[in-house]
């Protein structure tokens, strides 16, 4: 009950999921930590969150070669590779992956094209 859809993505063997929280957070968690459901199945949870981490602001499958764009809602852009984002457990709550000012949040993601 209160839980909502925040992204889907194509599970893979060779991919991992990256959650980024609103207070700058992320974490990559290896696919396979996650079991398969059926059609009816509940899911299983991404992340623990705290007040201090903030709600999820985005997630996506990823590989440790790529590289995203983190923006935050005051504009501020920041590069980030995947190896600099450390693989941990499903519950674990995150590193500091972009810091931001008082009052501001990371609002959008986007994965860079690889050339």
């Amino acid at each position: 009950k209160g839980d909502e859809l925040l992204a889907m993505g194509i599970a893979r063997a060779d991919v991992d999921l990256l959650v980024l929280s609103e207070q700058g957070y992320g974490k990559r968690t290896p696919i396979k930590e996650f079991t398969k459901h059926h059609r009816g199945g509940k899911g299983m949870i991404a992340a623990k969150l705290s007040r201090r981490k903030g709600d999820l602001a985005g997630a996506m499958m990823v590989t440790k070669d790529q590289e995203l764009m983190v923006i935050s809602a005051l504009g501020t852009v920041i590069r980030v590779t995947m190896k600099g984002i450390s693989t941990q457990g499903r519950t674990a709550q995150g590193v500091r992956v972009m810091s931001l000012r008082k009052g501001d949040k990371v609002s959008a993601l986007a994965r860079l094209a690889t050339t």
